[in-house]
């Protein structure tokens, strides 16, 4: 199953830039070529995606139904199947993108190669992928050789901020 994730509308951040308010998953089945989309705001996925990681596919359905329980007690087959529908993408995701660095390099590529987030704001999503701290430019050049590997167009991003020129006298 093949998995992209893009930003569906993004806003600007004075610390990171621009960074996805709303992401969109879409899954598509290689076998028939049907295509699944879900939108969620970004920290739902973050957070579902986390939550995968660490307890599983039915711990985390079970506390995001336990969740939605407490906010409306009484929920319907629809809302219930929206749920479920919502982490099952996620976990299609986690399962297509089993390693967490190339999952990290192919969201960053994907989002940069549209000018969709800035290089700040992949750096801190790898950093959350990789539960490690990502610096922005050396990222930059990871993801650049992630492209270089694959015969992709470089992301095209000039690195850190422009030198200013000396006056010539």
């Amino acid at each position: 199953m093949a998995a992209l994730v893009e930003a569906v509308d993004r806003v600007n951040t004075k610390r990171s830039g621009f960074v996805p308010r709303t992401i969109r998953l879409v899954l598509v089945d290689p076998a028939t070529g049907d295509e699944v989309s879900e939108e969620m705001p970004h920290a739902e996925f973050w957070a579902v995606y986390q939550s995968l990681k660490a307890i599983g596919f039915n711990q985390t359905a079970t506390v995001a139904l336990f969740g939605a329980t407490l906010i409306q007690p009484a929920l319907s087959a629809e809302d219930t199947n929206k749920i479920d529908r919502k982490i099952s993408a996620i976990y299609a995701f986690l399962r297509y993108n089993s390693n967490p660095e190339l999952t990290a390099l192919n969201f960053s590529y994907e989002l940069l190669q549209g000018l969709k987030i800035s290089r700040e704001a992949a750096a801190k999503f790898a950093s959350d992928i990789l539960g490690k701290e990502v610096p922005p430019d050396s990222w930059r050049k990871r993801v650049d050789k992630f492209a270089d590997d694959r015969g992709l167009p470089k992301v095209g991003l000039t690195r850190g901020r422009r030198k200013k020129k000396k006056l010539e006298r």
